[in-house]
């Protein structure tokens, strides 16, 4: 009876360790909506109000789905695995790429998409307008993909540290920041992209089938649309 018992017992503890190991790998997908609220859950019928706050409850390997509407806040990552998307991704319709717009009139120091956390977990930009940010649109984010995104109408002209995309290369790791499907146009800023801190070992950062057209590179003799910076960059 007693051995009995502890097969059961034993197959009991096998059933939740399986059940705990699967539910670790599960994702999540976390929805913005500009008639969200930040004290909803984030689901697809209660959406929060921000990026921000979907940023804040989203861990690794979440995807966060924006609707489409203008977004005036800048972007932290913090370091986590993230797809953060339109509805571009699940409908292909362009008009959803131009109508779900990031406003980055308010970046700082730090840029307007940007990760206080530096590491090398992959994260993903899709399908989103890009616009009015001030100095650096996407600031120094380690393995990232900006893919069919527009960014334009950024930078106010001429200093030295006007910045349209800072792209981390590979320092240590196979992985790399890539550039795909954009299309960049109408910015006012002394350098479009700047590849940095790439040595021998690491991937340079790419730029794949993107548009760069008609922008102004400030006044200053150093003005530059792509600056190799630390090495190669593959286009």
């Amino acid at each position: 009876m007693k051995k009995m018992y502890f097969k059961k017992l034993g197959l009991l503890l096998t059933i939740c360790l399986f059940s705990t190991l699967i539910g670790s790998t599960q994702t999540a997908k976390y929805y913005v909506s500009t008639t969200g609220s930040n004290s909803n859950n984030g689901q697809s019928a209660t959406p929060f109000l921000t990026i921000g706050q979907a940023m804040t409850t989203a861990v690794n390997g979440d995807t966060i789905v924006v609707n489409p509407g203008t977004y005036r806040e800048t972007i932290d990552f913090a370091g986590k695995r993230i797809v953060l998307t339109s509805t571009y991704m699940f409908n292909q319709d362009t008009n959803l790429i131009a109508s779900t717009k990031l406003d980055l009139q308010d970046a700082g120091v730090n840029g307007g998409v940007y990760s206080t956390i530096n590491n090398y977990n992959f994260k993903k930009i899709y399908g989103f307008t890009l616009y009015n940010s001030p100095k650096i649109a996407i600031n120094a984010i380690r393995n990232i993909t900006i893919e069919k995104c527009v960014l334009r109408n950024n930078g106010y002209g001429n200093s030295t540290d006007n910045v349209l995309l800072f792209l981390l290369a590979s320092a240590f790791s196979n992985q790399q920041s890539v550039l795909k499907d954009c299309d960049i146009y109408s910015n006012r800023n002394n350098f479009l992209i700047i590849n940095y801190d790439r040595n021998s070992v690491g991937r340079p950062s790419e730029v794949i089938n993107t548009k760069i057209h008609h922008n102004t590179l400030g006044t200053n003799t150093d003005g530059t649309a792509i600056r190799l910076g630390d090495g190669p960059i593959n286009i």
